[in-house]
């Protein structure tokens, strides 16, 4: 067993040893954003513009100075598309083209329309000085000249150039301008390059007076030539990248709030995740703080103020929409992948425990390590065959190097794409496709197949012209990591991600030939080397972590806790409702009808039919005093009490004083139970009935179109022990005749409310009844329900609602 857990790790070091041998022969054969990286720092870029503004009597103290690393992507991949890959990279090298430069930029904290003055240098790779630019006001008084002796200036102001020379240039055009104090000369030159038929050197010289404010060197590609114009398919791309992206996140969304409203979901661990998203952001602006905001106006406010607008915008905006994203993503791919494979979180669980060297992690990250370098080599084959044998034409990209400190802004960099990419794609995505799709290859290509083209618009990384070659490399990124994520785990792909992208970084940095960037990319790999001894060391000696689901935050336990009483609430009302007659007595000459409508889920109202001895019928209907639970629980009581002691005798009021003194017995001294309850002898038609402190019966003659009320006197059962309960009750007596209609009823009905707060009443009720008394007991019950909901309106039912219905025919 031991030899074969050797043997597995030999063959994963063998593996990423060998791919990142791969990957570094091919990286510079296959991403020309490789080539023409400054081997000079910003801080030396400045002081090169320094020393040339000193020279030139220029105070440069008062602006205030930005320095970040442009390249003029046009142009590079104009010669890119023209000379090929090896001689660009020879040109971008030996910065024989000005095709990428350190910007130092000088301006003044005043709005852009009353900008008098700025100043803008350029330095080559190698820290040449390339290019210097001195806007001036016009009304700046310089005296005229003309283009004669604008060229005897420039010929001698070029034999102090220190960068750039006159040599095989001619002149292009010349223009001069007309200003008020002076007269203006323009002077553009050119040199052809050898092997660019139409793309050639500029010097484009700017003449303020006889004061040379401008001498900015290029590279003009032709205007035909942008490879990378906005076409339709460029288009299709891109739009079918953004919609990829808000498709995933709103499925993300919805999922999110649907599971948090049930109380099934966690957010402390999704709040850390979403926080790191937006504050790496956040950070990485501010590392690149000089490059900020540069192209981006807000009408006249100063380009130091927009710096600041803009990352406003940003943080409350942009940031925003990611912290969202990956918040609600970390939450829901939690809860589906507790159910699915929750072995995926065990690395990542023991990393939010505080268990850092637990074995969880130990088994995790060094194959993470291993996959993630794999990862690197076998994407840069990939391109080198896109390249090499499928006419892909790589292009440039933007480089991280010179915006700021390269360690933060790969550092940072990393922690967008783990708690960003990683947990929405790997984590969120694949996982839901999981749920939906039983076959993982299936899943896993899917999975992939939209990164890819996520990635056409929101990644950078790579880049090749036509557009759908570029979905290759993402494609094989986002199967090996879905791969590595379903296989190992979270924390396996979190670190194959990191390994990959810190690869790909540290490239950039070693080529740049700095030895302070050297020296930050060092630091890089110890900091990479310590997480893999870290892991390593987990691995041998670290303890197996289990994660505890008490951790869950207090506010869903008490979601949870309310959904659970909710249910139980539901299961008691079904309960409640099956201790109510469930089927209507069927008596000869007789229609009898009842129906019982809580207020809340349970309720306190109750009616009954007891089978009695000689073929008599008892009718009880009841109202606990209160609402809910406890009102629910004595009615079950009344409900056994009466039944237990109704067949033993046949006298209402017997029957109620021996449930009264029960019930005085076992119930609180604040609650009460209101009863009605009578006795049908159907042979004879008599009614006897007492009146426990309840509504009075109604009985209706529709042919006399009259009423009566039958109140027998009685109080509440549960009040008092017993002897002057009965010395209260009465029993009464009725013959009933044909055409009679009676109407048992809790108060729920006549006390019902409308949205203004009025009450039904008695009378209405009274009244109600009679007008609608011309159809059976069972039509007669559904209209007095839909009068009082039609009462009501918007109204919430306040009161339970219970009724019986007794037509005799």
């Amino acid at each position: 067993m031991q030899n074969k857990a050797m043997t597995r790790i030999a063959v994963f070091v063998l593996a990423a040893l060998f791919s990142l041998y791969i990957g570094l022969q091919l990286a510079p054969k296959t991403n020309p954003s490789l080539y023409g990286l400054p081997s000079v720092t910003d801080s030396d870029a400045e002081l090169t513009a320094r020393q040339f503004l000193e020279k030139a009597n220029i105070d440069y103290k008062k602006y205030h100075e930005y320095s970040y690393y442009d390249v003029d992507q046009n142009g590079s991949n104009y010669v890119l598309d023209k000379l090929g890959l090896e001689k660009t990279r020879e040109i971008m090298t030996k910065a024989e083209l000005p095709l990428s430069y350190w910007t130092v930029q000088y301006v003044m904290n005043v709005p852009r329309n009353n900008q008098q003055d700025w100043l803008r240098l350029k330095v080559s790779p190698t820290g040449r000085l390339i290019s210097y630019e001195h806007y001036v006001p016009d009304s700046m008084r310089a005296g005229d000249i003309d283009s004669v002796s604008a060229l005897t200036i420039i010929h001698e102001y070029m034999k102090s150039w220190p960068g750039v020379s006159l040599d095989g240039f001619s002149i292009e055009r010349t223009n001069s301008y007309k200003k008020p104090q002076r007269t203006d000369i323009q002077i553009i030159f050119s040199k052809p390059f050898p092997g660019l038929d139409r793309g050639a050197e500029k010097l484009n010289f700017y003449l303020a007076g006889k004061t040379i404010t401008s001498v900015n060197y290029y590279f003009e590609e032709p205007s035909d030539a942008n490879i990378e114009a906005v076409g339709g398919a460029n288009i299709i791309f891109n739009a079918l990248s953004i919609a990829v992206y808000f498709f995933v996140t709103l499925i993300g969304l919805v999922l999110f709030l649907k599971l948090y409203h049930d109380g099934q979901i966690g957010v402390r661990n999704a709040v850390i995740v979403g926080g790191i998203v937006y504050f790496a952001q956040v950070f990485y602006i501010i590392n690149m703080w000089d490059i900020w905001g540069v192209g981006t106006n807000f009408g006249s406010i100063s380009h130091i103020y927009t710096k600041w607008i803009l990352l406003g915008v940003q943080m409350v905006i942009a940031y925003v929409y990611m912290f969202v994203n990956s918040f609600s993503t970390w939450a829901v791919s939690d809860y589906y992948l507790r159910t699915v494979k929750p072995a995926l979180l065990k690395g990542t669980d023991s990393l939010f425990s505080g268990k850092l060297l637990s074995k969880n992690v130990g088994l995790e990250v060094p194959v993470g390590f291993a996959y993630g370098i794999i990862l690197f080599g076998i994407v840069y084959t990939v391109n080198y065959l896109l390249i090499h044998f499928a006419g892909a034409r790589p292009l440039m990209m933007d480089r991280f190097i010179g915006h700021g400190y390269p360690i933060f802004a790969l550092l940072l960099a990393i922690f967008v794409y783990i708690a960003f990419e990683e947990v929405i794609f790997r984590k969120f995505y694949t996982t839901w496709l999981k749920t939906k799709i039983k076959s993982l290859t299936t899943v896993l290509f899917l999975s992939a197949f939209t990164y890819s083209f996520y990635s056409i618009f929101f990644n950078d990384i790579f880049k090749f012209w036509p557009a759908y070659y570029s979905l290759v490399p993402y494609f094989i990124i986002g199967l090996v990591q879905a791969w590595v994520f379903w296989k190992y785990g979270l924390l396996t792909a979190f670190t194959s991600a990191a390994l990959f992208y810190g690869v790909n970084g540290l490239v950039y940095i070693f080529y740049t030939s700095n030895s302070v960037y050297y020296f930050q990319g060092g630091l890089i790999i110890a900091i990479f080397t310590a997480v893999f001894i870290a892991g390593v060391y987990s691995l041998l000696k670290g303890k197996v972590f289990e994660y505890n689901i008490s951790s869950e935050p207090q506010h869903i336990k008490r979601i949870k806790e309310r959904a659970r009483m909710q249910q139980e609430l539901e299961i008691a009302k079904k309960v409640q409702l099956g201790l109510l007659p469930k089927e209507q007595p069927q008596l000869k000459g007789f229609d009898i009808t009842g129906v019982c409508l809580p207020a809340l889920e349970v309720g306190g109202d109750y009616f009954d039919f007891i089978n009695l001895q000689d073929g008599k019928l008892g009718i009880a209907i009841a109202d606990v005093s209160g609402k809910g639970v406890p009102a629910a629980i004595y009615m079950t009581l009344t409900k056994g009490i009466l039944q237990s002691h109704a067949e033993a005798t046949l006298s209402p009021k017997s029957v109620l004083s021996k449930v009264n003194s029960l019930m005085y017995r076992t119930i609180e001294r604040s609650w009460y139970v209101s009863m009605f309850y009578a006795v049908l002898d159907p042979s004879t038609k008599k009614l006897v009935f007492s009146r426990a402190g309840h509504n009075p019966a109604i009985v209706l003659n529709t042919a006399k179109k009259e009423h009566q009320l039958l109140q027998p006197a009685g109080i509440g059962l549960g009040l008092e022990m017993g002897d002057i309960f009965t010395k209260t009750l009465v029993e009464g007596e009725l013959t009933l005749e044909s055409g009679n209609t009676l109407v048992f009823y809790t108060d729920g009905f006549t006390e019902a409310m409308n949205e203004k707060e009025e009450e039904y009443g008695e009378e209405r009720f009274l009244n109600f009844l009679s007008d609608n008394d011309n159809g059976s007991a069972s039509e007669l019950l559904n209209k007095a329900i839909t009068e009082i909901k039609s009462f009501q309106g918007q109204a919430s039912q306040h009161d339970d609602m219970t009724m019986v219905v007794l037509k005799v025919f």
